[in-house]
């Protein structure tokens, strides 16, 4: 291994096994963590307090990074993807009928414009490169693209935040797990020498900083609160099922 090496069978299995496993385990968790938030805006058909832009940057991110983690034939890079995909299909769709047109139209443009971009970046580098190194750097290139905009993309309403003085539409729980996951994916890309993975994960380190820091200074506000109330009184009229109360933080 040409990254970060030990002299302890312990050491390495370390860096090599127990970080990108609980890496993986992370980057589901990110996955799975606007579930409550989605499910709440299917169940009250409202998505006034709900930034959905994130979700479509999670297919289009999960599409690029499969690719890459197939290209590479590492399963921590590649399997948490999967899960990712099909999550952030559903989230994306389940948000559709109350996201506003810019919304749905932005969605689909980004869902549609990374899948040609993977897809093609993968038949020039199989197909008419027929080469590992610059197959390496194009996939690798477009994965990291899109994994920094889908870090940022929960800052895409900041200036509307620092305005309101109201951090409702950040989710706290996605900012958390995308914090601890770069940090994790940071110490891996270094131990695997990979720049395209340890390079995006780093920046998402501090992007993710940039959103707790906002949560800790606006809080969620009063159209929070409000929120909650709605969905606790939701939950004891029986409209909301088990998975839902089960996953609450």
């Amino acid at each position: 291994m040409s990254g970060l090496t030990c002299s302890t069978a312990l050491c390495s299995a370390l860096l090599e096994t127990v970080i990108p496993s609980v890496g993986v385990a992370l980057a589901v968790a990110i996955c799975l963590s606007p579930f409550r938030q989605v499910y709440t805006v299917v169940q009250s058909g409202s998505a006034s307090q709900v930034n959905t832009s994130p979700y479509a940057w999670l297919v289009a991110n999960a599409i690029a990074w499969s690719m890459y983690g197939a290209f590479l034939g590492d399963p921590f890079v590649f399997a948490p993807n999967i899960a990712g995909f099909h999550l952030g299909l559903w989230y994306t769709f389940s948000t559709f009928p109350t996201a506003t047109p810019a919304l749905r139209k932005q969605a689909m443009t980004v869902i549609i414009g990374a899948s040609l971009l993977v897809f093609t970046g993968a038949f020039v580098s199989f197909t008419i490169l027929k080469g590992r190194d610059p197959a390496k750097i194009i996939l690798g290139s477009i994965a990291v693209t899109i994994l920094a905009v889908f870090y940022g993309s929960p800052l895409t309403d900041a200036v509307q935040v620092i305005r309101a003085r109201d951090a409702s539409s950040i989710n706290p729980i996605l900012a958390t797990t995308s914090f601890l996951n770069g940090c994790l994916w940071t110490v891996y890309g270094i131990v695997i020498a990979d720049p395209f993975v340890w390079g995006p994960n780093a920046l998402g380190v501090v992007l993710s900083m940039a959103q707790l820091v906002l949560l800790a200074i606006f809080g969620r506000g009063k159209a929070h609160d409000a929120e909650d109330v709605t969905t606790d009184g939701a939950d004891k009229n029986g409209s909301l099922d088990g998975l839902t109360t089960a996953i609450r933080v």
